[in-house]
């Protein structure tokens, strides 16, 4: 007969298994929790590896769980409304816990029970999952309907020995069982999940059901009619995943009495079920699983060189923010961020390049801090804040204040942020604090929400518009001195594309805006670490040592400045008595305007003006402006000192081992008081051409140098006005050239003044 029932547990079987056992107004008939095996339909493969986004079921399944029937309450359709935690949203599988009562033969409340040990019954199983509305009712069709058939195992037959009142024993657990717990496994399609959703199974029995199945072969004695859901609350879950209402449960009944309201809010369709004492302690239970469509992974290096959208920003003054190398080993590379405050001073490290991003589309957020001031309380570090925008969906994009986490929110993180250690945190473990409405008014600092609360309470919040990610010292934090490291973001496009980013603070030398290693003393030598870029005239240094700029292999490229042209040279040492090398380097530049300069501002790959040393092994090309230019610079290699003439103390500078091609005038030019060694260099004109007349090597007003080895070709001037020369000599001071390779020059050699034929350095 019916019975009606105002709390969840109405009627507490000898076992406590059965939960909600409702008899339905025609049958009395126990349905079933099976543990069904995985379908043989709806199988998809991973792109990726899963992750478990929601899960409500124990690590250990006790023997069988506490459950809902669908025959013996008239139930078509019964889950749960959850958040997923951070992660892909690409559909996986879902498992769901059943608990089956039906035996081979015979029945369990009749004492009867037998099962062959193996014996099974096979049934189809629909998984749904739906979108909700504000209110977590199901909106719509499903998004994911998958139909499985299972093999759903029997329970076992009754243990005479140990249990009592026919139930089975569970030797694991030592315990009596009526019914038997198992999993079922739905095995998705890689469709794409809200973070809310309300997961349902759906079947079919005897009398209820989308389609019931009426009377079958099987009479009285169907398993499915004995088959049930799981719902029963363990300590600890659902972990990962929030559920969301957990007094609550979604479900379909044509009976009144399967409600907590009595049916005051409908029946026969599907809805959250929920009160205070409704469904509380009675989960139902599953577990799904996700993954990314795609994932990428990379870590991005920020150094002073390519700060890769970061910036450091004083807050409040006084406080001060810089790459360092250390503290000790950091977690990636041999750098850090470091930032120092004063008594009232804020700092942040910042970028925009996740402005817009809704919070629920971050998937992995961590980082490593290090503090090297004193804190009493040993809480104190940078900390996460995001801009916040706590509905992106709606018109308002006022600044609504940060969202804050700190290490000292993780999970037993209280008073052990140590000094002068490296520690990593998990940020979506932790709990977090607003600074702004409307966030503060449920997350305020003195009691912070988990990440789960937050996205639960602001379902549609992110980063707002234009709005910074921070790495922020200070609140104030009188005399913090701390670094950060190793900052991971993974953001989920929505559609299962996933963006793993680790970000590496390093700290790197610069020379001008190029990344460099600095080494030595005697010499100084910077070694390039990555190609550069530059607008402007990268200057090596005087040391009292010397100095040598090293390419590594790597090449510095001259482009036009933003609003203007390029002026000068690509690479200069700078004047001084010192000895400058600059060596293994390939410079170049790239799309310059055609605009003629004149004196310092003329065009050069090379400069050394005034400075002693060698130019060696470098690969000089596309020294040009535009692609047809007739101003006279250009010049790939250009070696000169005041006077150009015969009085005054040279230079002395070796050019050797050098590959140049591409220039606008003239491939190496020795000019006034220089002192030239000018040996096996390869250097390849333009000609024939009309627009230009080049020269390959030119040694002039006053230079001396020895010309050897050399290999110098395609240096024509078509109109006949003007001569092109491979080895052009221009009132020198002495050169003695031997033993080059002059060919396809409109004329190889051009003497116009050699000042003899020998090397004459001045003394």
């Amino acid at each position: 007969m019916p019975v009606a029932w105002r709390t969840p547990l109405h009627a507490a079987w000898e076992d406590s298994e059965m939960l909600r056992r409702r008899l339905a107004p025609a049958t009395a008939t126990v349905a079933l929790l099976a543990g069904l095996l995985p379908g043989a339909t709806g199988i998809a493969l991973a792109v990726t590896p899963s992750a478990t986004v929601y899960d409500a079921i124990p690590a250990a399944l006790p023997g069988n769980v506490v459950s809902l029937g669908f025959e013996a309450t008239s139930t078509s359709e019964f889950g749960d409304l959850v958040r997923l935690a951070p992660g892909p949203r690409q559909a996986d599988s879902v498992d769901v816990v059943m608990s089956s009562w039906g035996c081979e033969t015979g029945a369990w409340s009749t004492a009867d029970c037998v099962t062959t040990p193996g014996a099974t019954f096979s049934h189809p199983i629909t998984l749904n999952i739906y979108a909700t509305d504000t209110a977590g009712e199901p909106t719509g069709s499903p998004i994911v309907s998958e139909t499985d058939t299972f093999a759903i195992p029997y329970r076992p037959s009754p243990d005479t020995i140990n249990c009592t009142g026919g139930r089975w024993y569970d030797t694991g657990s030592s315990t009596c069982f009526n019914g038997l717990a198992t999993t079922i496994t739905f095995n998705l399609a890689g469709e794409t999940l809200p973070s809310e959703l309300i997961w349902t199974v759906a079947y079919n029995t005897t009398n209820y059901g989308a389609a019931p199945i009426g009377t079958a072969d099987c009479g009285s004695n169907c398993g499915y009619d004995s088959l049930n859901v799981g719902a029963e609350s363990f300590g600890g879950s659902p972990s990962p995943g929030t559920d969301i209402d957990p007094d609550g449960a979604v479900l379909s009944s044509t009976w009144a009495g399967a409600y907590c309201d009595g049916g005051t809010g409908g029946t026969g369709s599907l809805r959250l079920d929920t009160g205070t004492d409704c469904w509380t302690d009675y989960r139902p239970l599953a577990r799904i699983k996700t993954h990314a469509s795609s994932a990428s992974s990379s870590t991005v290096v920020v150094n002073e060189a390519n700060m890769q959208g970061w910036g450091f920003y004083e807050e409040i003054a006084n406080a001060d923010g810089a790459l360092v190398t250390g503290p000790g080993t950091p977690p990636l590379g041999t750098g850090s961020a470091r930032m120092t405050l004063d008594a009232t001073g804020r700092e942040i490290l910042l970028t925009q390049a996740y402005a817009g991003t809704p919070f629920d589309r971050i998937t992995s957020l961590s980082y490593s801090t290090y503090r090297s001031s004193a804190d009493s309380g040993n809480n104190l570090a940078i900390a996460i804040q995001f801009d916040t925008d706590y509905d992106l969906t709606d018109a308002n994009t006022s600044w609504q204040g940060r969202l804050v986490f700190e290490p000292y929110l993780a999970p037993g993180a209280g008073g052990t942020v140590v000094q002068d250690t490296w520690q990593s945190w998990n940020a979506l473990q932790g709990n977090w604090w607003a600074s702004g409405a409307p966030g503060n008014t449920v997350c305020p600092q003195a009691s912070p929400c988990s990440w789960a609360q937050v996205l639960s309470s602001f379902p549609n919040a992110g980063i707002r518009a234009g709005g910074y990610t921070n790495l922020k010292a200070g609140g104030p934090a009188q005399g913090f001195d701390g670094n950060v490291d190793a900052f991971r973001i993974a953001v989920d496009d929505g559609t299962g594309d996933i963006t793993d980013t680790t970000y590496d603070f390093d700290h790197v030398d610069l020379l001008g805006p190029c990344a460099v290693s600095t080494t030595g003393s005697n010499p100084v030598v910077y070694t390039l670490l990555a190609d550069c870029v530059t607008d402007h005239t990268v200057v090596v240094p005087q040391n009292a040592g010397g100095s040598v700029l090293d390419g590594n292999g790597h090449s510095i490229t001259g482009v036009d400045p933003s609003g203007g042209h390029f002026l000068g040279a690509v690479v200069q040492a700078e004047a001084g008595t010192a000895s400058i090398t600059v060596r293994n380097l390939t410079v170049t530049v790239s799309g310059l305007a055609d605009v003629c300069d004149a004196d310092a501002d003329r065009l050069r790959g090379i400069l050394f003006d005034a400075v002693p040393g060698a130019i060696t092994n470098n690969t000089v090309t596309g020294i040009r402006q535009g692609t047809t230019s007739g101003c006279q610079e250009g010049n790939a290699i250009d070696v000169r000192k005041a006077p150009f003439g015969t009085g005054g103390s040279d230079a002395t500078v070796t050019i050797s081992g050098n590959t140049i091609t591409g220039y606008q005038k003239t491939g190496i030019v020795a000019s006034g008081s220089v002192a030239a060694t000018i040996t096996s260099n390869t250097i390849v004109g333009d000609g024939p051409v009309t627009y230009i007349a080049q020269n390959g090597i030119q040694v002039g007003f006053g230079a001396t140098a020895i010309v050897k080895f050399n290999s110098v070709s395609r240096n024509t001037y078509t109109p006949a006005d003007t001569i092109a020369c491979g080895l052009l000599i221009y009132q020198a001071d002495g050169v003695k050239a031997s033993s080059n390779s002059l060919f396809d020059n409109e004329r190889n050699q051009c003497n116009f003044g050699k000042g003899g034929g020998s090397f004459n350095p001045a003394p």
